[in-house]
Formats: C-alpha cells, sequence, structure tokens
C-alpha cells in the first residue's frame, strides 16, 4: 500500500491543508519560509502513525487534530488483505471506482485517545452489509436449532388416550375398568431413531468475513512505516558492544546508526561473532570496502589536500580482562579513515557525520527486503556544503525507487529543475504567529508569496544559467524562463526526440550575454526569441555588435518565433483558458500574452504549472485543438530545422 495524499486539520498552525498530493515518483519536497508549517506536516504525518500528541500540538482554539492519509493499493494486495477471508460482493468494484484507494483518518478525542477510520462509505457500507447479512443467517440457524431441541408436548394426567376412552355402549352400571396393552419398543430401532435425529441436526453456516474493524486493523498493518529521521539517533558510534546490538537494546548510543550499517553491508550478528576470527574479520572487511564505495558514489568530498575520500572501516575486538564484568565479550570499532590517518566518526567534521548517518539510513530503508515505508526528512544537509547538498540529492533518486521521502528545504541546491512537479509550497495566511497555514500544490505555485518561492526562483537563476549542462551542438538560447518551461513541455507532450537544448536567458536584453560567452568557447548555438519589439530589438542589436551587421552567419544563428509576440499565443484562447491558466471564465479581446499582463498573471509560475501537468501526464496532445497541434509542431519544426542548418554548415555531428 503506497501513501499518495495527505490531509492534515486542526494541528500546530496548520487548520486544513485540504487533500494534497504525494510526488508519484516517491519524492516529494516542501518549501516555505521559517515558521510556515513545513515542519507541523512533517509531524502530523508521524503522529498518524504513532499517536503521539501534546499540549504544544494543539491549537487555542481547542479544537482537536484530525489527520488523513490516502493509500493506493493493487487487487493483489486487496486479495492479501482479506487472506482466506470472504471479499464482499461488489468490493472490488467501489474499489475501481475509488482509483483503488482507501482513505484511513485518525481522529483524537483527547490527548491519548484516538480513533481510527475508513472515510470510503463505499467500502465501509459493503463491509457492514456482509456482517449483517452473515450475522442474520446466523441468527436464523440458531433459532432452527433451538426449535428443534424443544421436547414435544406429552399428554398431562387429566387427558385421556384415546386408547383407554370408555366404550360408549357400556353403562354406569357395569363400569368398566379399561387398561392399555403394554407397549414393546425395539430397542435397535429406537437406536437407529436416535441417530437418525442427530444426523439431521444442520451445522451453523461457516462464513470467512472480516469485520468493519477488522479490516480496518488489517489495512493499517499493512501500510508502510512513517519514519522521521533523526540525524543524531542515527549517528556511527565509536564503539558498541554485540550484545546490545543482538538484544536491540533501547537508548544504546550509535545503536540505529550501527543496525542501518550491518543491512546495508548484509552483515548479521552470527556472522561477526563466529568462531574463526580468520573468516569473522574477512567479512567485515569486505562488507567496509562495499559500504565505502557505495558511499563514494555519493559523497564526492575530498578530505584535505590529499585527494583522499572518508573510507569507512570497522574491527572487531573483545574487552580485555580490565573490564569488569565484559572480560572477553565481542564489540565493534567504527572509524572514518583519512589516508593512513584513523579517527572514530565523531571526530571527523559535523557534515560528513551527518550525511555518512543520512546515507546509511536511506540506502538501508531502500534495500528491496526492508519494511516499505516513508521517510521524513526536516531540513536535510542544513550543514553541508553546497557540492555536498547536490550530493543528496542523488542519495534521493537512487532511493526512491523502493522508499517513498518526504523533505522540507529552504535550500535551492535541494531542488531539482525538472522536479518541479514534486513541490508543495506552504506560507502563513497572515503575517506572525496567529496566522493559518496554507499549501499549494505544484500547480498552484502561483498562488503563493515570492518569499516562499524563493528557493525556486533562485533555482531557476541559478541552475539554469550556470548549472545546466551545456552541450557542443543544438544549444536554443531563449530569452526567458518562461519560454523554457513552455517549450520544453510541448517536447513532451509530442514525444519529439530532436536534440534540443533549451538554455534561458533571464529577459531579451540578456541573450546577448549567453552569445558572447558561447562564441568565447566555441559552441554552437541558435538564439530563438519572441517576435515583439523586445526580441527583435534583441536580434538587430547582437546583429550589429556580434555578427557586424545582418550576414549570412547571423542568419543561420538567430531567429524569432514568426507571428508570435509572446509564446502564450501558440494557443488558440479556448486552449489558454483551459489548458494554461485554468480559467474558463475568462474573457478578453486581446491575445493570451496580453491578458497576462492584463491580469498581473506571473508568465513563470503558469509556464511551470504548465510544464508540469505536462510532465505527470495529465495533459495530453490531443486535449488541444487541430490549431494549437499544429503552431506547437510548427514551433518545434522551426527550431529543429535553423539547428541542422548549422549543423549542416559547420559540419558538426548532432548531440541526441
Amino acid at each position: 500500500m503506497k501513501l499518495v495524499a495527505f490531509r492534515i486539520q486542526c494541528y500546530r498552525s496548520i487548520i486544513d491543508t485540504d487533500w494534497q498530493n504525494l510526488s508519484p515518483d516517491n519524492l516529494t519536497t516542501i518549501v516555505g519560509q521559517n515558521e510556515s508549517g513545513k515542519s507541523a506536516i512533517l509531524t502530523g504525518l508521524l503522529a498518524f502513525y504513532n499517536p503521539q500528541m501534546d499540549d504544544d500540538s494543539l491549537r487555542g482554539d481547542d479544537s482537536l487534530p484530525k489527520i488523513s492519509c490516502r493509500f493506493k493499493l493493487s487487487r493483489k494486495e486487496m486479495l492479501e488483505l482479506f487472506g482466506d477471508n470472504e471479499v464482499p460482493r461488489g468490493f472490488q468494484a467501489a474499489l475501481t471506482k475509488s482509483g483503488w484507494h482507501i482513505d484511513i483518518t485518525r481522529t483524537w478525542n483527547g490527548l491519548d485517545n484516538t480513533v481510527l477510520s475508513i472515510d470510503n462509505e463505499d467500502l465501509v457500507t459493503l463491509l457492514n452489509d456482509l456482517d449483517t447479512e452473515v450475522q442474520e443467517e446466523l441468527r436464523i440457524a440458531m433459532e432452527a436449532r433451538v426449535k428443534r431441541a424443544e421436547p414435544e408436548e406429552e399428554p398431562t394426567e387429566t387427558q385421556t388416550p384415546e386408547a383407554i376412552i370408555p366404550n360408549p355402549v357400556l353403562t354406569e352400571a357395569a363400569p368398566v375398568q379399561a387398561v392399555p396393552a403394554p407397549i414393546v419398543l425395539d430397542e435397535t430401532s429406537a437406536a437407529e431413531e436416535e441417530e437418525v435425529e442427530e444426523d439431521e441436526e444442520e451445522p451453523l453456516p461457516e462464513r470467512n468475513i472480516l469485520t468493519y474493524q477488522e479490516f480496518l486493523t488489517e489495512a493499517m498493518k499493512r501500510i508502510p512505516e512513517f519514519v522521521l529521521f533523526e540525524d543524531h539517533a542515527s549517528y556511527l558510534p565509536a564503539t558498541i558492544d554485540l550484545s546490545a546490538i543482538a538484544s536491540n537494546r533501547p537508548n544504546t548510543r550509535g545503536l540505529v546508526g550501527t543496525r542501518n550499517f550491518l543491512k546495508l553491508a548484509n552483515l548479521s550478528v552470527d556472522d561477526i561473532i563466529i568462531k574463526s576470527h580468520r573468516r569473522s574479520g574477512g567479512k567485515i572487511r569486505t562488507a567496509s570496502k562495499n559500504v565505502t564505495a557505495e558511499f563514494h558514489e555519493f559523497w564526492e568530498q575530498i578530505i584535505g589536500g590529499g585527494g583522499a575520500k572518508a573510507q569507512i572501516e570497522v574491527e572487531l575486538k573483545h574487552y580485555t580482562n580490565e573490564e569488569k564484568g565484559k572480560a572477553g565479550k565481542p564489540y565493534l570499532v567504527f572509524w572514518v579513515k583519512n589516508g593512513e590517518e584513523l579517527l572514530h566518526p565523531h571526530q571527523r567534521s559535523g557534515g560528513l557525520q551527518w550525511f555518512l548517518s543520512f546515507f546509511l539510513q536511506i540506502m538501508a530503508a531502500s534495500l528491496p527486503n526492508a519494511k516499505p515505508q516513508i521517510l521524513l526528512i526536516d531540513e536535510p544537509g542544513q550543514s553541508l556544503h553546497i557540492k555536498a547538498q547536490a550530493d543528496i540529492l542523488k542519495v534521493f533518486e537512487k532511493a526512491k525507487s523502493n522508499i517513498q521521502i518526504v523533505y522540507t528545504t529552504h535550500s535551492p541546491n535541494l531542488i531539482k529543475q525538472d522536479g518541479l512537479h514534486r513541490i508543495l509550497a506552504v506560507q502563513r495566511a497572515d503575517e506572525g504567529d496567529s496566522g493559518e497555514t496554507q499549501v499549494f500544490a505544484a500547480r498552484k505555485l502561483a498562488r503563493a508569496n515570492r518569499d516562499t518561492l524563493l528557493p525556486i526562483f533562485s533555482l531557476i537563476g541559478a541552475d539554469i544559467s550556470t548549472q545546466t549542462v551545456i552541450e557542443r551542438t543544438n544549444n536554443v538560447i531563449l530569452e526567458e524562463p518562461s519560454a523554457f518551461y513552455y517549450i520544453s513541455a510541448f517536447k513532451q507532450l509530442t514525444d519529439d526526440k530532436r536534440p534540443m537544448n533549451f538554455l534561458p536567458a533571464t529577459g531579451a536584453s540578456n541573450v546577448r550575454i549567453y552569445v558572447n560567452l558561447f562564441l568565447g568557447w566555441g559552441i554552437d548555438f541558435l538564439v530563438a526569441v519572441d517576435d515583439d519589439q523586445a526580441g527583435k530589438d534583441e536580434i538587430t542589436y547582437i546583429e550589429n555588435h556580434v555578427y557586424g551587421g545582418k550576414t549570412d552567419e547571423s542568419e543561420r544563428h538567430l531567429m524569432t518565433f514568426t507571428g508570435y509576440d509572446g509564446i502564450e499565443n501558440v494557443f488558440t484562447k479556448g486552449d489558454f483558458r483551459r489548458y494554461v491558466i485554468e480559467d474558463t471564465g475568462a474573457s478578453y479581446a486581446t491575445d493570451n500574452n496580453s491578458y497576462m499582463k492584463a491580469a498581473s498573471l506571473s508568465k513563470l509560475l503558469t509556464a511551470i504549472s504548465f510544464y508540469v501537468r505536462a510532465m505527470d501526464g495529465t495533459l495530453k496532445f490531443t486535449d488541444f485543438d487541430i490549431t494549437t497541434q499544429n503552431n506547437i509542431k510548427k514551433l518545434l519544426d522551426s527550431v529543429s530545422n535553423k539547428l541542422s542548418e548549422i549543423e549542416v554548415f559547420t559540419g558538426s555531428k548532432s548531440v541526441s
């Protein structure tokens, strides 16, 4: 069962988040300022799974929390949930109707008193109806059994059997005492008759079913485990006793980190304490090398000036006789090695300690045989260098196929340019602590304020202009980020595989900066700008100041999107209202681009919203009318054709 959405009500600064979807690729990013309520979402989700509550988590209006989670399950999971029990008629159809979703809500009636419920009325009704049906069958069968067991009514003393009724012709003067003839019973017949009666006793109906409450209990057993990542709790220790690991002794320093290491190394306590020191030592050394090699896939930082990377090493030792009560008992020693220098994990930098514990926990949790988890991480990597923060994203990307991750961040380095569909933006409705927390899904980012979206704006400014990989050929310089998101969406919608590497500037007048850089680096490029005055002016400037006037060379490298003074005008008005601004009631006589300006709509955030829906499959190319489809194809064709001209002239090879 996979968590696909949540809703938190009356918890800390949150009145009601409404239903918010998690990213379908298992990696959800929550952005927002300090005190906006990001952490409240994480702890609220944790409280659904582990219902601990304190006064500080309650709102001042005395309302009590209500936290709902929506889980998606497969048909196989449904059948496993019922096991040998009967599936109610119509249950699968009801699940299909709901998208195979089950909504479970935990409601607090007090700090220490919660109630779980299923919110899918159709499913609840079917479970209750089946329970009622079976109970009614049982009641009828019991009544029938009791009735059969009741003895037949025997004659009373005042009753006279027919066999001794006096002959009516006899007079009173001659009374005759009638004596009933003895009745002889055949014992064999009687026994057979009794046996027949026992055989006719119908058994009570046997139907294995789950009641509503039993079904809910079974469902809760199968949901993923919600885990809040606590860095200090999962740090590797300097030393740890094997007995503490084997017994899972609570409050043992470094126990979580050690168990994560052993899981990732595929080592058990039995592997370590085998009698042969040579064999156990070999297993431990091999495990250390394997974990270190995997760690190096993600941690690219160099320690010191010698070019050495951190090496994780583990030793098995035994206490000496000087250790009272522990003599001869085994324990592990952890080192983080730099060249020949051995230091314990806590002697390394805070950043390295954090990343190592983070790496071990996530990778251990994402092992194929691990219990499904939803890992909640609050502000990962605050103590890390910018480069190391990028390494966190690499760990996330590797692990997300087997584990769900929800994390909060302020850093643009922890957001991917092509991962904006993963974002939930969180902000306070009003200034101060009294304002309620508002949550905006990726499609609604335009409604959030600029400060809330600062990491996204920083990403767009940083990642696109300085961190995007620039190809040797097929680079297309666009005048603004909104064009980048629209055209990237067009390529996705049309499944266009032709090589085009889009690089947006931050305004038409900045295109010349890219041109000069690319010329200096000897990198091929094409400039493509809107067919408006600002775009034409930039083309003219580059022609005169870079190419010395209009030449064949400038013709090959410079173009406008002919007929579109704003890329929004690629859409018909109907499509623009329905699929871009999502406001079918918008009425305007101007073109789409002019309406955006008049209505003060954010070009960038509107483009991002459109891009997200194209990337996650919400929008299909066939949704648009034929005019819009032709305009999109024409635009992509014009870019590809110009790139082909450059390729033919320079003899450069396309990079796909």
